[in-house]
């Protein structure tokens, strides 16, 4: 009845973040290198932990130009895990469009709702969370709203090393439920970012215990 998708965007083009917290491009070979490596050490062995226990489909979006290098890598991941769906866009305009297509191709006519579930490409998943997400909703019959893990680590990896227990409300780690109508109708967690969807829709806190991990690093955007 359900259909679940996790949600992360790699390196596509974006107008509004060209260059990182510290004034250094992204998206040049530099950045994309730091990247993946910081996505081979966290990011993509967390959620790969995650298949055991629950069926999902992790749609990652890289930009069309890509080098071939990492093109090689990309595929590397698609052998590793075949649930490990890379599509290719030209800019953040054509983000929910190729979402939206994504899932209107995979769902089956067992299909009533829809779950999108955002992570970031040098952030982590507890092996339970998608699991526990899934469980989470099914037991509360939601059938519209929000899932929102509110408790995660914070962990500092430079200058030096540091974690730490947060609390994080309408969090990078953020789930929209919506029933699935068909294309036109959906939505998605990437509708808005994270930040933005405080109070727009019903919100249930999944706080049993911390299921994210959110990296600080050098090259972050922001934190």
């Amino acid at each position: 009845m359900y259909k679940h998708f996790l949600i992360t965007r790699f390196n596509v083009k974006n107008i509004d973040w060209t260059t990182d917290k510290n004034k250094t491009s992204v998206n040049d070979n530099v950045w994309l290198e730091d990247r993946f490596c910081l996505f081979d050490k966290f990011c993509f062995p967390s959620v790969h932990s995650n298949i055991i226990k629950s069926e999902f489909v992790w749609l990652v979006f890289f930009d069309l130009n890509t080098p071939l290098i990492f093109r090689h890598k990309i595929e590397e991941y698609q052998i590793l895990f075949p649930q490990f769906r890379p599509l290719f866009i030209d800019d953040m305009s054509h983000l929910q469009v190729a979402i939206k297509q994504q899932i209107a191709a995979d769902v089956d006519s067992e299909t009533k709702y829809i779950i999108t579930t955002r992570v970031d490409n040098d952030d982590s998943l507890h092996q339970d969370a998608m699991k526990s997400i899934h469980e989470y909703v099914e037991k509360n019959d939601i059938k519209s709203g929000l899932v929102d893990l509110t408790r995660g680590l914070c962990m500092q990896i430079e200058p030096h090393f540091q974690i730490r227990s947060c609390i994080y409300y309408s969090s990078p780690f953020i789930s929209c439920v919506e029933p699935y109508a068909g294309y036109d109708h959906l939505k998605t967690v990437m509708h808005r970012p994270h930040h933005k969807w405080f109070s727009r829709l019903p919100t249930y806190e999944l706080d049993d215990k911390p299921l994210w991990i959110q990296l600080i690093h050098a090259k972050n955007m922001a934190n």
